[in-house]
């Protein structure tokens, strides 16, 4: 009964406020704005790091020692009366044949930086609090809304291009020489004629086998995966959807919590899986207050932050669980709202504490 006449209150005030409420409403249900929320998908993008590029390398130019006779005294006639008169005379050759000289000059590189838009904006329309000067007894009769930007997400990054190649340029090098000297006749023996064998020398000499060149290698471009949140539909599309009445008010969650841990279970894992998220799974876009409390005992501020990383706890276990983030509002009251008169200066059972260390939920507009 009391159901009921919650619904038909609800009602009079829909027609009162000239809301466009929902046709043909369920009197054993409470209604309650719910806005769609912004659907993302996750992509692997490939990025460059480093671009491809040429390695340029110089092979040197071979050579060959072999071994020459030359002739440094030619065969002559001396004639024993009047010997014959010498002269000295010099000859240049070459002793090394000119290689070509490369020198390479190396790429040159640039780091730059990027950015990449890793999470896009969104909006969506929020409840901004209670409107002033407002007396009516239902409470969502006096909420008031305002819409909020939430701005896009970056992220930088650093990459490497190719200012310059790799580039050599080749000239010509030096040929040496070497000379070596004859003797020549310049007059020979009047009277007797005597003959002289020549005479020879061997000499060394550079002859080129191969030129020096250069051979290039191909460097492959370095790449990485990056991943990006991409928007697949826009939220923001505002309905009415109809719940349990019982669920706007705290519901307790039959999880069992340690005295001072914010660690779950798996036995609570299992009684929130049976528990919250048939709620959550047939609400879609509601929603829902993770309140956690603990006991009197320990000091105010202490308490109070373990009760935030305990609703903290649940909640990050609806999101492993693929809930959205900002569907999901974790308060600790800390020993505020204790179920029982056990408070400091009671002595009392521990079964009397339990009772006050627990989590509730309820669902929100």
């Amino acid at each position: 009964m009391k159901k009921i006449l919650f619904s038909f209150l609800l009602l009079c005030w829909f027609v009162s406020t000239g809301q466009n409420f929902p046709t043909n409403p369920d009197p054993a249900k409470c209604y309650i704005k719910v806005t769609s929320q912004d659907l993302y998908e996750y992509k692997n993008v490939e990025i460059v790091k480093k671009p491809e590029h040429k390695v340029l390398s110089v092979v040197p130019a071979q050579y060959e020692t072999i071994t020459k006779r030359v002739l440094v005294k030619p065969a002559y006639t001396k004639y024993v009366i009047v010997p014959e008169v010498w002269g000295k005379e010099s000859f240049s050759f070459s002793d090394r044949d000119p290689a070509s000289v490369i020198e390479v000059k190396p790429a040159i590189f640039e780091t730059k930086t990027d950015t990449i838009e890793t999470s896009p904006s969104f909006s969506r329309w929020e409840v901004g609090g209670r409107k002033p000067n407002c007396f009516e007894p239902d409470p969502d009769a006096c909420k008031f809304w305002k819409y909020k930007v939430y701005p896009a997400k970056y992220e930088e990054y650093e990459t490497t291009y190719v200012v310059q190649q790799a580039s050599f340029n080749t000239m010509v090098g030096n040929r040496s020489n070497s000379t070596y000297e004859r003797s020549v006749l310049l007059q020979p023996a009047r009277v007797e004629e005597v003959t002289v064998p020549a005479e020879y020398e061997d000499v060394k000499k550079k002859i080129l086998i191969s030129d020096s060149y250069v051979t290039e290698e191909v460097v492959p471009a370095k790449t990485e995966l990056i991943t990006k949140k991409v928007l697949v539909k826009k939220g923001g599309e505002v309905s009415w959807k109809g719940v349990e009445c019982s669920l706007l008010d705290y519901q307790p969650l039959p999880i069992t919590w340690d005295v001072n841990s914010t660690v779950l279970t798996d036995i609570a894992k299992s009684t929130i899986d049976a528990t919250l998220m048939p709620v959550l799974i047939y609400n879609p876009g509601i929603r829902l207050e993770i309140a956690s409390h603990t006991d009197s005992r320990g000091n105010n501020s202490t308490n109070k932050q373990l009760s935030k990383k305990r609703a903290k706890a649940v909640a990050d276990y609806l999101i492993s669980k693929g809930i959205q983030e900002n569907l999901l509002v974790p308060i600790g009251y800390g020993e505020t709202r204790l179920k029982n008169d056990c408070t400091d200066d009671i002595n009392c059972p521990e079964s009397k504490h339990e009772e006050n260390r627990r989590t509730e939920f309820r669902l929100l507009e």
